[in-house]
């Protein structure tokens, strides 16, 4: 029983790894895809995007729309 339970708290701590070194990159860089895919349709629909600030871990801009 002990061991069934070393082996379920190993599976844990080894799936909170990979989240938190390579799970989260691939999730942050599939956001960055659907982001820069919604940003083109503002922009084709008459918004625009000003100020984009691009950093590693944030984007920053602002989205007016242009009577």
């Amino acid at each position: 029983m002990k061991k069934v339970g070393f082996g379920l708290v190993g599976l844990m701590v080894l799936a909170t790894l990979y989240y938190f070194t390579l799970g989260s990159t691939q999730i942050i860089e599939e956001m960055k895809k659907e982001i820069n895919k919604e940003i083109q349709i503002l922009k084709v629909s008459g918004f625009t995007i000003d100020d984009r600030e691009v950093k590693e871990k944030r984007e920053q801009f602002t989205i007016t729309l242009e009577d």
